[in-house]
């Protein structure tokens, strides 16, 4: 088996093959001191494969340089496919006999086929300006003769036209003709086409007709080189270089590159011997920091340049219950939006600002500092001297469940704002510290109380008790029950009776299946946890909610096999609304995720490497280049479904990239939000 060394190494470069490492020294690939080349068996050369090869010391030899060459031949008798005698007769020559060359009289006009010099002859006719005016060379196959007739002297002026309008006919026997134009002196020739496509040019050049040359004389050697600059200060030069253009003629055209402020110009010669010039920058000029935004769910990531102070921003504005904060200048949090049941201090602040900054005002304006919740209001007036409109920022009430913040201009009318309690909401105004304190029940459902009456709901501070009617009364005869009827039942086989009437069902022939996930699963019994799912009397369950926050987890799904280089799709059963953390692929694959299938299946002609329009619906996409890798998404990318009606699925594609064929498996590590 031959080695396949690559084709351009450097010094010391290695390349490994079979279990052997070897190295370049600059000329040759050698095998270092753990890896021998003696451990390599040089294969046999064949016509496929190459390899080795012995000489046979006689057509072919090799010198002590180990070069070869062929001995050949230097005689007729040395050839394989001929025949030669001993004695060879003079004027024979080699003739094919059907199997090998082999000496024989020449033919000729006296012994057969051949033609002598002396068979033919010539003759000259004098001019036919009628038959043939431009001349004629005919030949006698009976004789032997050839007969030149002379062309007419006064044949030129078949060629001399009026103009090209009046030229004959391009075709038939015009082809190969001359035709002159007396009135812009141009020479054309017929190629049984045209006759303007062809016109003849001439040259005035003196010296020579031969259009090589005469092409050689207009055809020029440029060199393109790059120089220092040295016709300025040590500064000026150092930020200059010339590049200039010169021809084998002496001719030199030239231009300056020059660069300013914190970028550099330096001129070297790269590896292959190329002149070389080189723009670089002194010193890091970018910093990168975050910054708080005027909008209260808002944030900046902010690019300064140190040296021209230029900035350039990227706003993230949370929506929908997401806050995005400033925390420091090297951290922005992304925060949901709290699932508290009561209305927090927090959120009124939050909302005093949104109705602020919404409302309408002249002359002032609001920012928001979203982490220590504070508003600030910032007034301007026109000119000096005080004729600028103030304004003082005051609260008041008229009711203990009320709070007024009233925005108070030195002129003009009054903007207010009132805060109303409700509903079990209280609203209390705090003159003395400036504050505004709301507070909101946490209502709760309390035991049910023994059946009395027609059956009642209370409301005792805030929790909410419920009667259940007695309805012991109600019943003179019980009905027999059926699929439509409410009614008694009789005792029969696989259950029994308490003392107190319960039924028992013992398991018979039938067991109840574990209820499956989805649309798609099993219909069958669950389970309830007693926390977040209740099941009463009845054997209605019902969510109560829960306090908890959700927890990261994994989803997971295995594709069925798809070839090496292939495209594969996969659906995971996951969440309507998620945060996506991570992606494992079990094999080296490309994954992407989309928020429908619609929009998976129009980007399934996308390339690797192209990056996927706006809106495309694509979620997310990771290449791994080995098994088990986990890709970190961060920070974390929302996700959601986009089916009508909304399902739990995620979409994926996968294009196989392990070299063969696989089933493959993808977790993703997500966090659920919102239903």
């Amino acid at each position: 088996m031959a080695i396949n060394f690559p084709n351009t190494p450097t010094l010391n470069d290695t390349h490994s093959t079979s279990g052997k490492v070897w190295k370049w020294d600059g000329t040759s690939w050698i095998g270092n001191a753990a890896n021998p080349p003696t451990q390599y068996t040089l294969p046999v050369a064949t016509t496929v494969d190459l390899g080795g090869v012995k000489i046979d010391g006689s057509s072919i030899t090799i010198d002590a340089n180990g070069v070869i060459s062929s001995a050949g031949t230097t005689s007729l008798t040395g050839l394989t496919d001929t025949t030669i005698p001993n004695t060879i007769t003079p004027g024979h020559v080699l003739k094919w006999s059907g199997t090998t060359w082999t000496p024989a009289a020449d033919a000729s006009s006296g012994s057969g086929g051949g033609i002598a010099l002396t068979d033919l002859s010539a003759n000259n006719a004098a001019a036919d300006p009628t038959n043939y005016p431009d001349g004629n060379l005919d030949y006698n196959n009976l004789t032997g003769q050839f007969t030149y007739t002379l062309p007419s002297f006064n044949a030129h002026e078949r060629w001399q036209y009026a103009d090209v309008a009046s030229f004959p006919a391009t075709g038939g026997g015009n082809e190969g003709s001359l035709a002159y134009a007396l009135d812009i002196d141009v020479l054309y020739y017929s190629n049984g086409q045209s006759w303007t496509n062809n016109r003849i040019v001439v040259t005035d050049d003196s010296s020579s007709s031969d259009f090589a040359t005469l092409l050689g004389n207009y055809q020029r050697i440029y060199d393109l080189t790059l120089e220092d600059h040295t016709a300025g200060s040590t500064s000026q030069n150092a930020a200059r270089k010339i590049v200039k253009l010169a021809d084998n003629e002496g001719n030199v055209d030239e231009f300056v590159l020059a660069v300013g402020g914190d970028i550099t110009l330096t001129k070297t010669t790269n590896q292959w011997g190329k002149d070389e010039v080189t723009f670089g920058t002194v010193g890091g000029n970018y910093s990168i920091s975050s910054e708080v935004d005027a909008g209260p769910n808002d944030s900046l990531l902010r690019l300064t340049d140190a040296t021209s102070g230029n900035t350039d921003e990227i706003k993230f504005a949370g929506a929908d219950g997401l806050s995005v904060e400033r925390t420091d200048e090297h951290t922005i949090t992304f925060r949901n939006a709290p699932t508290a049941t009561q209305y927090t201090d927090d959120m009124s602040k939050d909302a005093a600002f949104a109705a602020f900054n919404g409302g309408t005002h002249q002359n002032i304006t609001f920012t928001y500092d979203s982490v220590n919740k504070v508003i600030n209001a910032n007034a301007t007036g026109s000119g000096g001297g005080g004729g600028g409109v103030t304004y003082d920022l005051q609260g008041t009430n008229n009711t203990s469940n009320q709070a007024i913040v009233q925005l108070v201009p030195s002129t003009g009318t009054t903007d207010t704002i009132e805060f109303a309690g409700g509903d079990g909401t209280t609203v209390s105004w705090d003159s003395a510290n400036k504050k505004i304190t709301i507070t909101s029940k946490n209502y709760q459902v309390g035991t049910p109380a023994a059946a009395n009456g027609s059956g009642s709901l209370a409301l005792v501070d805030s929790t909410f008790t419920y009667t259940p009617p007695d309805l012991s009364s109600y019943l003179s005869s019980v009905p027999i029950a059926s699929t439509t009827v409410v009614g008694g039942v009789k005792q029969g086989q696989n259950c029994t009776i308490q003392a107190d009437g319960t039924l028992d069902i013992v398991q018979g022939s039938y067991t109840l299946p574990t209820a499956g996930t989805g649309a798609g699963g099993t219909l069958g019994g669950v389970k309830v946890d007693g926390s977040s799912i209740n099941i009463d009397g009845n054997g209605v369950i019902s969510s109560t909610g829960g306090s908890t926050v959700p927890q990261i987890g994994t989803l997971a799904g295995t594709s069925s096999s798809i070839a090496d280089g292939a495209r594969g799709e996969l659906s995971i059963t996951g969440h309507k609304g998620y945060v996506l953390y991570k992606i494992t692929v079990d094999v080296e694959s490309w994954v992407r995720i989309y928020c429908d299938d619609a929009t998976r299946q129009a980007d399934r002609f996308r390339s690797e490497g192209n990056d996927p329009g706006p809106g495309s619906g694509v979620i997310a996409e990771c290449r791994t280049s080995g098994a088990n890798q986990d890709v970190l998404i961060t920070p974390g990318i929302m996700g959601f479904n986009n089916d009508n009606p909304r399902t739990d699925t995620i979409y994926l594609s996968i294009n196989n990239r392990s070299g063969s064929a696989s089933a493959i498996t993808v977790t993703l590590t997500a966090l659920k939000i919102g239903e």
